[in-house]
């Protein structure tokens, strides 16, 4: 059996009971076949959905894994899918409808299901990741695009962009517990360690909301950015550092980078990270910055879109450390934790034809891999030496070995992919690498 890959393509709460080096421009290619059959079996005649069998078990864990990619419509234009990919025939072998508008996809942990974002609407869909079909709803505020989970898994909390509001779900009952009004356009969230706070970027002003997670109501809204009080800072996407001490955040609207404290839930800090205030050259795009930290807690990582280059600041002196190429759009780092990219990082870019390879502990370019265009997450097989990286622009999901850092080849799928995750069983539960 093998694997599968699925692209995808203020009032008080209100409590709800319901149930850079550059690369040259490339063709898509189509990725070789690696083995003679798949993961899948080829489904019956009356049916629309593959149905991957879980007890073929090996060495204690079952052969069939699975991506899925979220893909912003359909390779006709005609309806919005995620598309299922088997990962050792290297093809799509099902498109499976979702609701308007899907963004990005969630394993829920501990559970076969995944809860799929949207850009529009009020609500999250289900995927049941056994059966590869859509078998519920989940209620949430306007436009819940990003989401995050608690540290032990039991709650989600939606960022409801357009609603300016946040929205917490029992995991395990599927039940919408409240929304709650925070700032304007929330983009994304991160929970503390221990789970009692709840930071929110809010990217349509300068701050940070902090939800206290027990009572379910905001207790501090955060001022960030280097000036916000002329400039706003925008933020747009923040972190935890590994240490659990601080939260960093990216302002798209002043090009900075904040520290917030978790003890004190004060900002300590804020740095420019450099490049112009302004869009990528020849694109017609807001800046958009994406930050991720070093295992040690050493250095933050900022894709600095706007300046095609990853701004690397020291997160202890709170000072700009490096700026390194990264081409068009730089986009977001990803660091393997094992496997043959250990203590590497593998950053994307929204508007080039390849990715950089960096030292992410001596801040170096190390490399470049050619990709499809707009590379923007990617998602990695059990054993960290393959990744699939979905390529927006590119209207396809490139594959890289690990091994020698090269690309294998894309595999087509819907129109604009965004969110992919790599998942497989173990014992009859769903499993997946998180970065």
């Amino acid at each position: 059996m093998r694997p599968l890959i699925i692209v995808l393509g203020a009032a008080g709460i209100v409590t709800l009971t319901l149930g850079t080096g550059t690369a040259p421009a490339r063709a898509s290619r189509p990725v070789p076949e690696l083995h003679a059959s798949g993961c899948l079996s080829e489904p019956p005649a009356t049916s629309t959905h593959v149905v991957a069998p879980l007890g073929d078990l090996h060495d204690g864990r079952t052969l069939c894994d699975r991506v899925y990619a979220v893909n912003n419509l359909s390779a006709d234009g005609s309806r919005w899918t995620v598309s299922l990919i088997d990962p050792h025939v290297m093809r799509v072998v099902d498109d499976i409808p979702v609701g308007p508008q899907p963004h990005h996809i969630y394993p829920v942990p501990g559970r076969n299901i995944a809860y799929i974002s949207h850009l529009a609407g009020n609500g999250l869909d289900v995927l049941d990741m056994v059966s590869n079909q859509v078998v519920g709803r989940v209620t949430t505020g306007s436009g819940p695009r990003h989401l995050d989970f608690s540290p032990d898994g039991r709650l989600a909390y939606t960022d409801d962009f357009p609603g300016n509001t946040i929205t917490a779900v029992n995991t395990a009952s599927g039940r919408t517990l409240g929304i709650l009004p925070v700032g304007r356009q929330p983009n994304y969230n991160v929970t503390s360690a221990d789970g009692r706070y709840l930071f929110v970027a809010n990217s349509g002003e300068s701050s940070v909301s902090v939800v206290d997670t027990h009572a379910l109501r905001v207790v501090r809204t955060i001022t960030v950015g280097l000036a916000p009080a002329t400039t706003p800072s925008h933020p747009f996407n923040l972190v935890l550092t590994p240490d659990g001490a601080q939260v960093v955040i990216t302002g798209a609207g002043d090009n900075s980078l904040s520290f917030v404290d978790i003890r004190t839930l004060t900002e300590t800090g804020s740095v420019f990270i450099g490049g112009a205030n302004s869009t990528v050259p020849g694109q017609n795009q807001s800046q958009k910055l994406n930050v991720r930290v070093t295992p040690d807690s050493r250095f933050a990582w900022v894709g600095n879109q706007a300046n095609s280059e990853w701004s690397v600041v020291n997160v202890e002196t709170h000072r700009l450390a490096s700026e390194i190429p990264a081409g068009a759009g730089a986009d977001i780092l990803f660091q393997p934790p094992a496997g043959p990219a250990a203590g590497l990082g593998i950053g994307t870019a929204r508007y080039s034809h390849h990715m950089t390879v960096v030292d992410t502990k001596d801040p170096t370019l190390i490399r470049t891999v050619p990709t499809a265009l707009g590379s923007h997450i990617v998602a990695f097989n059990r054993e960290w030496t393959m990744g699939f990286v979905a390529c927006r622009p590119g209207n396809a999901v490139s594959v890289v070995d690990l091994r020698n850092m090269t690309d294998v080849g894309d595999i087509p799928v819907g129109l604009f992919p965004d969110g992919i995750v790599y998942i497989w069983f173990e014992h009859g539960h769903a499993r997946t690498h998180s970065v």
